[in-house]
């Protein structure tokens, strides 16, 4: 078989497996972290990004370290790091995260935790498919593995590799590091509300695709996530964030250091009418403004600076 076969099908057997244990283990075994045990969102990745988002914060309270979270998000676009990739019809992107806390310090650093996802997108069209493929609606898969360290009781810093490929031959695969600095400043201010800063960069690995408009460069994007919890002592929480963020790298984008600014309301809630034998559910809606760079605008239909992108999604805590 092709390397591509033997990847997809790792993928594939190794979701599957993980989700099976986590639905027989998820009612008794893990719950949300949150302010007041209300959901909140983790300012850790780009949410205005369509491929990677905000996610509810989760970590195992019980003896085993492993603890996850399925999510299947659906959208109107799949516009990455302000690159418009699918721009018509449904968007549906499949979102396995799968952690393993390795410690807990006591002092300056304070856990480190293995990090690994898979993520997928399938497109209702064929916008980027091109023959010969087995999988035209099948727009893009990635296989992703880290670490995360806490350090000075409020900071994070995750780091991980990405592997990419798309099983409809859109374009090349590719590789790429990508590093998060993120404050988790919940409460600090007042309670029940954060501001979330956080800093991502990025490097794409010679010798291989390219994850923006040009290969082997540098990525950059400073966010922040204001957010507020409603009704934080209720069964069913509120919480109402606005990230806002702006894609940063001349190489990157092609000649142009601006590739886009974003932002817009993301409403989150758990859907505690669910049985605990069903797990922890979360259900997010949201919509994100996006003004385009030149060279991004490009990647759009007809040049279109400005982006409208609607997301829902529904996620399982396990």
């Amino acid at each position: 078989m092709t390397k591509r076969t033997l990847f997809l099908a790792a993928l594939l057997a190794l979701s599957f497996s993980v989700i099976s244990t986590g639905f027989s283990q998820s009612a008794s075994t893990y719950q949300f972290q949150t302010e007041d045990k209300n959901l909140q969102p983790l300012a850790t990745t780009t949410n205005a990004d369509s491929k990677t988002f905000d996610k509810p914060l989760i970590e195992s309270v019980a003896t085993s370290p492993l603890y996850g979270l399925f999510t299947i998000k659906v959208m109107n676009e799949y516009i990455t790091r302000g690159i418009v990739v699918q721009s018509k019809g449904v968007t549906t992107q499949p979102v396995l995260d799968l952690n393993y806390h390795l410690y807990n310090f006591h002092g300056f650093f304070n856990d480190l935790t293995l990090t690994t996802e898979f993520w997928n997108d399938v497109s209702s069209n064929m916008r980027v498919s091109a023959a010969p493929t087995s999988a035209p609606y099948w727009t893009e898969t990635f296989i992703r593995a880290g670490l995360s360290l806490g350090f000075a009781k409020y900071f994070t810093l995750a780091s991980d590799f990405t592997q990419f490929l798309t099983p409809a031959n859109g374009y090349p695969e590719g590789r790429y590091i990508k590093s998060i600095i993120s404050c988790n400043d919940s409460g600090l201010l007042f309670p029940n509300f954060s501001f979330k800063p956080q800093f991502t960069f990025l490097y794409e690995l010679p010798d291989c695709g390219q994850a923006g408009l040009a290969a082997h460069a540098w990525w950059f994007e400073p966010g922040l996530t204001p957010n507020y919890n409603f009704f934080a002592t209720s069964k069913y929480p509120v919480n109402l964030a606005v990230p806002f963020r702006i894609g940063l790298g001349e190489q990157f984008y092609n000649g142009t250091p601006y590739g886009f600014f974003s932002f817009g309301p993301q409403l989150s809630m758990p859907l505690a009418f669910l049985s605990p034998l069903c797990g922890k559910w979360n259900f997010t809606t949201g919509y994100s403004y996006y003004n385009l760079g030149t060279t991004t605008a490009a990647t759009a239909p007809g040049g279109h600076h400005n982006q409208n992108l609607f997301n829902a999604a529904i996620s399982l805590a396990f």
